[in-house]
């Protein structure tokens, strides 16, 4: 009788109001709310005065996994050095345009009862039969 009375009291004593967030820092727990993406648009490059030509460049950048990949690209021309080079990121007004590749290499097959429509960020399938079943592909 005392062990139980004795464990009752000792697990009233430490406990906590809410027991998923950790007991370390609260400050440290994560949340689901989405942060606002900072992209890249652009930046100067300024080259030494003894700069002559141009071999090569080389773009360091982090992967969705966390690996940091090195890309580089030999051009072995002059260069000004008086004159900022600069990098940018180009936003193409049709984003589809990146990947018309896919379209070229896998072209959509005509289907008698189903009609392709793609929009921006969305493919419709349109059809004159009656739905049977509603799915969501997510």
């Amino acid at each position: 009788m005392r062990g139980v009375i004795f464990f009752c009291t000792a697990t009233a004593l430490f406990a906590r109001l809410n027991p998923f967030l950790p007991t370390m820092d609260i400050e440290t727990v994560t949340n689901n709310q989405t942060q606002k993406v900072d992209y890249f648009s652009e930046t100067d490059l300024y080259l030494p005065p003894s700069s002559r030509i141009l071999k090569e460049v080389k773009i360091v950048h982090q992967k969705l996994d966390g690996t940091v990949e090195e890309v580089s690209q030999p051009i072995n021309k002059r260069v000004d050095w008086h004159f900022p080079i600069k990098v940018y990121q180009q936003q193409d007004e049709d984003s589809n345009r990146r990947y018309s590749y896919l379209f070229k290499q896998l072209p959509i097959k005509e289907i008698d009862f189903l009609k392709v429509n793609t929009a921006k960020k969305a493919v419709m399938l349109d059809t004159d039969n009656r739905v049977i079943r509603s799915f969501m592909l997510t």
